[in-house]
């Protein structure tokens, strides 16, 4: 499950499961200690240990409500914010790839658009 929770009042929540997503905009409002995000099931964040972490509560929903997968997911856990890594400055300084500074695409594109690459050893 991943939160990214935005200034103005919404998140957007994304599942993953089972090699698939499902993905919404929720709303949240700050509640004293921490912040509620009011989806179906609705999410309890309070201070977690570390400026990274929060503590999460989950709304116990009756059965017919809910997937049997979300009937086994826990009541509480702790949730890490993702924490922005840099690129080496090398990396952030490599020249782009052919193309990508021009303002158009080449007329071939959409005919090469979602072809899978082939890679060969030599």
């Amino acid at each position: 499950m991943i939160f990214s929770i935005k200034d103005d009042g919404e998140a957007v929540m994304i599942l993953l499961q089972d090699g698939a997503y499902n993905m919404g905009n929720v709303a949240w409002k700050p509640v004293p200690g921490g912040i509620l995000i009011d989806g179906l099931p609705r999410f309890r964040f309070w201070k977690g240990r570390n400026r990274n972490e929060a503590r999460v509560e989950i709304e116990a929903l009756p059965p017919e409500m809910t997937r049997s997968d979300w009937q086994e997911f826990p009541l509480s856990f702790f949730m890490r914010r993702a924490i922005s890594r840099r690129l080496p400055k090398q990396l952030q300084e490599r020249s782009l790839p052919k193309n990508w500074g021009n303002a158009t695409l080449p007329p071939e594109w959409d005919q090469a658009a979602g072809r899978r690459r082939v890679y060969r050893e030599k």
